[in-house]
């Protein structure tokens, strides 16, 4: 097997890993609904404006808990005001994530994709001219 192939083999089992800590960690959390209170501004480092929403959500044991989002990204696809699902850790309900695909699953998509990717290509051109050489050429 080829260089590319554990390359791409290696992705697809990190990324696979990212998955099930992500799911894990959902349901094995509380999912609750949380209103963003507030859009955080920063730069980013090519001079743009980046979005990272900050939350106010009460835990089961009524608790209120507001927090940042660890992602910022260029547009806020969130407003002021907005219910937002998220999941938490019930000992540590300060570290919520947000719960939408980008955020949880985006590392995961990525690295497996990628992964597919190169394995689909590398077998291309490993197996191409045994497909050239028996369907043109015999």
């Amino acid at each position: 097997m080829s260089f590319f192939n554990w390359l791409g083999l290696l992705l697809i089992v990190i990324g696979s890993g990212f998955l099930g800590y992500e799911h894990y960690s959902i349901r094995t959390g509380q999912v609750v609904q949380g209103s963003v209170i507030e859009l955080l501004l920063s730069r980013g480092s090519k001079g743009g404006t980046l979005y990272a929403p900050k939350i106010r959500f009460t835990t089961l044991d009524q608790r209120e808990i507001v927090f940042q989002s660890g992602m910022a990204t260029s547009e806020p696809g969130v407003a002021v005001g907005d219910l937002v699902p998220l999941s938490y850790n019930r000992s540590h309900p300060e570290k919520a994530r947000i719960l939408r695909f980008g955020y949880r699953f985006a590392i995961w998509y990525c690295l497996v994709g990628v992964g597919l990717l190169i394995v689909f290509i590398n077998f291309g051109f490993m197996y191409g001219n045994e497909f050239i050489r028996k369907t043109y050429l015999s």
